[in-house]
C-alpha cells in the first residue's frame, strides 16, 4: 500500500510465507522414503518514504525480517520436538540524503543499520545463538564533465557479533554424536572501509564506454564461524571454523552500452580478486549415522568451511530491441568462471564450488496500446537455455557432480482495464511451461536424483486507489 503527495511519498509492504520441505537422504537414492521434513516461516515488511525538500530528498526505508526454521527428524515421536530450530529476526534501516547539487557534484549520502537477533532453539544446536550489530556510512558523488561522467563512492562498516557461550554444540544422541564442541561466549568486531570509482565516456549519443575499479569487504558469519553437525537441508556434515578472517576483493568490470531510441545493448567483463575468500569444501570423508564415525563411506560427506585466494570473471551482456510498434525482442547472457588461486591450473579441481551454468535467455512480446476494452495488451514468450556444467571442483563432494544442459519455455500474458475509473493491471504466466525435467547444477539434492520443481502459475492483480 502506498500514497504519492506533492511532499514525495509513503508506501510499505509486508509478505508472509508458510513452507513445508521434505527432506531425502537415503543410503539408496532410488527409494525415497525418509520423514524428515522442514517448516519455514517467513515474515517480512518494510516502510519506506521519500520526502522532498530544497536541500536534498529524504530516501528513508525501514525493514523488518523473521525466519523461524524448524528441522524435524523424528515425526511419529508423541512430542514430536524439532530436531534443529533456528528464528532469526533483523530489524534494518536505510537513510538517505538525495543532495541538492553543489556546483557540478551532484551526491548520496546515507548511513545504514542492522540489528540481528539469532537463537538456536531446537533439541540438537548445531550453532550458537548470537546478535548482531552493524552499521555503515557511504557518500556517493557524481561528476559530469564534457563527454564524461565520473562517480566515486565511499563506505565504512563496523559489524559486532555477540556470541553466547554454548556447551551443546556438537551433541546429537540420535545420532550417535557425544563428544561436546563448545563455544565460549566472545565478542566479535569487524570494521573495514571500502571505495569505488568508475566513469563513463560517451563516444557518441547512443554509444557509451564504462569502466569501474573498487575495493570490497565481507566479513565471516557465526554459521561459517562455529557450525558442526549434521544439516539435512544441505545433506551434509557441517564444520565451522573459528579462525576464518575477512574477505576483502578488487573487482573491476568495463563495458560497452548502446541506447537509441529503439535499442538498448550492453556487454560487460568483469574480474574480482578475493583475497581469503571463503567456501565450504567436502574432503572426502564421510559421517556414519550408525556408529558415530568418520570415515571414508557413511550417510553424509563432510564439509568444512576454509579459505583461500580466488578469482571470480566472466562476460555478461544484454539487448532489448523495439523491432516493430508491436513487437519487443530481448536477450540476456551470462557466463561466470571461479578458480581457486591456491590450486594448481593445469588440474581441473582448482574449480571455485556453487558456480552457476552458462545461460541465455531469448524473449519476444508482442503488445498493442489497446484492444477492445483492454489497454496495453501483451503476450510473451521466453526461452531459457542453460548449458552443461563439467567444470566441477572432483568428485566425490556433491557439487562435483556435473550437469546436463537443458531449456526451459516461460509464457506470459496481461493487460490493463479501466473499473469504477479506476486501471487495474492483471499479469498471468507460466514458467516452465512443458514442465520440463531439470536440475540445477547448484541444487543441494542433485546427488540423489531429485529435480527441480517443475511447472509454476501465477497471477498477479494490481489495484490502485484514489486519483
Amino acid at each position: 500500500m502506498g500514497v504519492r503527495k506533492d511532499w514525495g511519498s509513503l508506501d510499505a509492504d509486508f509478505g508472509k510465507f508458510n513452507k513445508r520441505v521434505e527432506l531425502q537422504n537415503p543410503a539408496d537414492p532410488t527409494i525415497l522414503n525418509d520423514l524428515e521434513y522442514q517448516t519455514l516461516q517467513h515474515d517480512h515488511g518494510k516502510v519506506h518514504s521519500l520526502l522532498l525538500s530544497d536541500l536534498a530528498n529524504w530516501d528513508i526505508t525501514l525493514g523488518y525480517d523473521r525466519v523461524d526454521r524448524k528441522e524435524f527428524d523424528a515425526p511419529n515421536a508423541p512430542d514430536n520436538d524439532p530436531h534443529l530450530n533456528w528464528i532469526e529476526a533483523s530489524y534494518t534501516l536505510d537513510a538517505k540524503a538525495i543532495l541538492a547539487p553543489m556546483g557540478p557534484f551532484q551526491g548520496t549520502a546515507g548511513i545504514s543499520g542492522l540489528r540481528r537477533v539469532e537463537q538456536s532453539l531446537g533439541l540438537v544446536d548445531l550453532t550458537p545463538s548470537y546478535n548482531e550489530n552493524g552499521v555503515g556510512e557511504y557518500l556517493i558523488e557524481d561528476l559530469p564533465v564534457g563527454k564524461f561522467d565520473f562517480t566515486m563512492g565511499l563506505r565504512g562498516d563496523q559489524d559486532q557479533y555477540n556470541i553466547q557461550g554454548n556447551n551443546d554444540i556438537g551433541i546429537d544422541p540420535d545420532n550417535n554424536l557425544n563428544s561436546p564442541h563448545p563455544v565460549n561466549t566472545q565478542t566479535l568486531n569487524y570494521s573495514a572501509v571500502s571505495a569505488a570509482v568508475g566513469g563513463v565516456y560517451h563516444i557518441t549519443e547512443p554509444l557509451a564506454f564504462a569502466v569501474n575499479i573498487g575495493r570490497g569487504y565481507r566479513n565471516p558469519v557465526p554459521f561459517e564461524l562455529f557450525a558442526y553437525g549434521i544439516h539435512e537441508g544441505a545433506a551434509d556434515f557441517l564444520i565451522g571454523n573459528p579462525n576464518l578472517t575477512p574477505e576483502t576483493s578488487f573487482d573491476t568490470d568495463a563495458s560497452l552500452r548502446w541506447a537509441s531510441t529503439r535499442v538498448k545493448a550492453e556487454i560487460g567483463i568483469f574480474r574480482n580478486y578475493i583475497h581469503n575468500y571463503i567456501y565450504g569444501v567436502q574432503n572426502g570423508q564421510f559421517f556414519n549415522t550408525s556408529t558415530g564415525q568418520f570415515g571414508p563411506t557413511g550417510d553424509l560427506p563432510v564439509e568444512t568451511e576454509t579459505q583461500g585466494n580466488a578469482t571470480v570473471k566472466g562476460v555478461d551482456g544484454a539487448v532489448n530491441v523495439a523491432a516493430t510498434d508491436w513487437l519487443t525482442l530481448n536477450t540476456v547472457y551470462n557466463m561466470v568462471r571461479g578458480f581457486n588461486n591456491s590450486g594448481d591450473p593445469m588440474d581441473n579441481t582448482n574449480y571455485l564450488p556453487h558456480v552457476p551454468a552458462d545461460n541465455l535467455l531469448v524473449g519476444a512480446d508482442f503488445h498493442r496500446k489497446s484492444l477492445g476494452l483492454v489497454a496495453h495488451p501483451y503476450i510473451g514468450m521466453t526461452e531459457r537455455f542453460t548449458a552443461s556444467q563439467d567444470r566441477t571442483n572432483g568428485p566425490p563432494v556433491a557439487s562435483g557432480i556435473p550437469t546436463p544442459g537443458y531449456a526451459l519455455t516461460d509464457l506470459h500474458i496481461g493487460g490493463e482495464f479501466v473499473v469504477m475509473n479506476s486501471r487495474i493491471a492483471l499479469d498471468v504466466g507460466v514458467e516452465n511451461l512443458f514442465n520440463k525435467g531439470y536440475i540445477d547444477y547448484n541444487s543441494i539434492l542433485k546427488e540423489f536424483g531429485i529435480e527441480n520443481p517443475g511447472r509454476n502459475v501465477y497471477m498477479k492483480l494490481s489495484v490502485p486507489f484514489g486519483r
